[in-house]
């Protein structure tokens, strides 16, 4: 069996030993003593936690938490040699007290365990205290919280949460508001932003605070509901002054609405891993009235506290997690890099299923797949009753100002070939689908961006069609004396998925590569009900 830990035992090994003896006794007398204890910690025996834990496990599971069933599930843990093996479980059971007295014993236990968490708190602090460079009134704030959560968790007030009947938890009202941000981040709901390499990510954070308290739309375009509380920005990649500057050009209305605190240089102080630590900054928030909290960005924390962000973003993201619900905050925001090419989130896969909704922000790329100095910015998000398809957006540079123009890089791309369409068209009226795109592809466009910008650009009215021989489809850049004149025959236009070279009715298809076009219809030939 395992060893009894070093220093002083504050701890009643007897009182332990009939606690988990009478819980073997039935899962009636485990479910008693779990609304006591606050947790195996309560135990100071590491053998007598791991046995504690399992027979959570089996009341859990509505399985027997008899000495036999318990060595099985000790063994499948792989804890059971920890344990002594089944000789101890038997001990345990034969020093079992009367099931009505389990209450009792599992008092004494929890209690010493209180005292031993309160005696770790003030021991941490003693050693922080012997550093010349300690902060006296810092670790006095965090001795106060911490003791503070001890006689919290000992009270029940942070035990574990309750069940609740499905007709109870119905009959509960809705909040009038579903999103802080309509259709983009419902209320109480965890965000990533992850964003390329310099695409922009610390503008948009500073944009939805704009939103946030000053009830703009976001984007222009995302209506919100302010929060009650403030807005709080922990900033651990800017500069002070570059910070303050960036904020300033924003023009924020109400100020006293945000509150800032540049990490920068300090990162290592935001370990929330440490509940001591953890419940000073839960203090700190809610003493400033925080409702929604933006940490900008993920990667440093990750840095400063050694953890891989490949394998340990999780427990950072749990622990942030903890510190919201702790402080009592509604929402929360994490900016992430997505890297210099990559469209996801970097790192563990935790980051991608922690939030609800993830926000991308993306750079446009040149045509040698690198990204480009002034390259275009598009806007996504998906999640939990989220589903914001892919835009362009344009920005403001003084004020620093983002807004969703719409349209995807597709659309964009094919967009900025219109122009160069219309006046191939205005010199050659009546040119064929084919013809448009052997003028301008491959060069200076692609096939496909021709072919979109064709498409749209008839559904913008900016080209007309009519049906010439052999119901070839003729195009005509619209004008204003064309475009009041009578209409040209009705033809039947193209579907999204049509070739646009092809006779419309006899090739509706498309083509998986750029340059099988006229391969495929090079015996095009003769009308469709021409009978040969």
């Amino acid at each position: 069996m395992t060893s009894e830990p070093d220093g002083p035992l504050i701890a009643d090994i007897d009182a332990e030993r009939a606690v988990l003896g009478a819980c073997m006794t039935s899962a009636a007398a485990v479910e008693r003593a779990i609304d006591v204890l606050d947790g195996s910690d309560d135990f100071v025996r590491p053998a007598h936690r791991m046995i504690w834990r399992a027979l959570v496990d089996l009341t859990v599971t509505g399985r027997p938490t008899d000495p036999v069933v318990l060595r099985d599930e000790l063994r499948r843990r792989g804890e059971i040699a920890r344990v002594g093996e089944g000789a101890y479980l038997a001990e345990l059971y034969a020093v079992a007290p009367p099931g009505v007295e389990i209450e009792y014993h599992a008092g004494i236990v929890a209690g010493l365990g209180t005292r031993r968490r309160a005696l770790e708190v003030v021991e941490h602090a003693r050693q922080r205290l012997q550093s010349p460079e300690a902060d006296a009134a810092e670790v006095v704030t965090d001795v106060i919280a911490a003791l503070d959560l001890t006689r919290q968790e000992r009270a029940g007030a942070l035990g574990g949460p309750e069940f609740i009947l499905l007709d109870d938890f119905l009959a509960v009202e809705d909040e009038p508001a579903f999103y802080r941000v309509d259709g983009l981040w419902p209320v109480g709901g965890r965000i990533v932003a992850a964003a390329q390499f310099k695409a922009g990510k610390t503008t948009m954070r500073d944009n939805v605070v704009r939103a946030l308290v000053d009830k703009e739309e976001f984007l222009g375009a995302f209506s919100v509901t302010p929060p009650e509380g403030r807005v709080v920005i922990i900033d651990n990649e800017l500069d002070e002054r570059m910070l303050r500057r960036w904020l300033r050009d924003q023009g924020i209305v109400n100020t006293r609405q945000v509150a800032v605190l540049s990490l920068r240089g300090k990162v290592g102080t935001f370990d929330l891993r440490d509940r001591a630590g953890r419940a000073r900054w839960a203090t700190k928030l809610r003493a400033i009235e925080a409702s929604v909290v933006i940490l900008d960005c993920l990667r440093p924390v990750l840095d400063a506290l050694g953890l891989s962000e490949d394998k340990d973003a999780g427990q950072f993201l749990v622990a942030f997690d903890a510190l919201l619900d702790e402080a009592g905050v509604s929402e929360g925001l994490v900016n992430h890099h997505m890297g210099h090419n990559g469209e996801r989130s970097r790192g563990d896969s935790r980051i991608l299923d922690w939030p609800d909704v993830t926000w991308r922000l993306v750079r446009e790329k040149g045509e040698d797949g690198e990204t480009l100095a002034d390259a275009r910015r598009y806007f996504s998000a998906y999640g939990r009753d989220v589903d914001v398809p892919e835009g362009l957006l344009t920005y403001d540079q003084p004020h620093r100002r983002l807004l969703l123009a719409g349209g995807t890089r597709r659309e964009t791309a094919a967009d900025a070939v219109i122009p160069d369409i219309l006046d191939y068209l205005t010199g050659n009226p009546g040119a064929s689908g084919r013809a448009v795109e052997s003028a301008l592809s491959p060069h200076p466009h692609k096939r496909l961006d021709v072919r979109t910008a064709l498409r749209r650009a008839i559904g913008q009215g900016k080209v007309d069609t009519a049906e010439g021989p052999r119901r070839a489809i003729l195009h005509f850049a619209t004008t204003p004396e064309n475009a009041s004149a009578p209409s040209a025959p009705s033809v039947r236009q193209r579907t999204s998925d049509e070739c646009a070279s092809a006779p419309i009715g006899r090739t509706a298809h498309t083509h998986p590569e750029e340059g099988q076009c006229a391969a495929a219809h090079s015996d095009d030939q003769g009308p469709i009900d021409d009978p040969r």
